[in-house]
């Protein structure tokens, strides 16, 4: 049985770097595979950069770690996805906002290309 899933790749990095260029190709795997994938950045730059791959970036400020930073995220989130995926250690901390991030599974990368998930909620 293949079921689609909604997934959001959040890269907080300030430019193109290894998360991006590994994320980019999680995108068109997951897109590939008939999944929506949305991809959320924090600058125009790297939303170029994702573009130059052929994906689409959402851009949103993300500053900190504020409520308000979460709820613009939340915000951006369009649909709610199944499973977050993000690479920075800010982001790592969200999960504990669950409501206000969005998502039923969440899903963090850190540079030695571990992957480490929190339970479905």
């Amino acid at each position: 049985m293949n079921s689609q899933h909604r997934v959001a790749l959040v890269i907080g990095a300030k430019g193109w770097r290894g998360s991006g260029t590994s994320f980019a190709k999680i995108a068109q795997g997951l897109t590939a595979r008939g999944h929506l994938v949305q991809v959320v950045v924090e600058n125009e730059r790297l939303a170029r950069a994702f573009a130059a791959e052929g994906i689409t970036a959402t851009t949103v400020e993300m500053p900190g770690t504020s409520l308000a930073v979460l709820r613009r995220f939340r915000r951006a989130l369009s649909p709610v996805p199944d499973v977050v995926l993000v690479d920075g250690p800010r982001e790592r901390g969200w999960p504990r906002s669950r409501r206000s991030a969005g998502g039923r599974g969440w899903c963090s990368a850190t540079t030695s290309s571990s992957v480490a998930c929190s339970a479905t909620w």
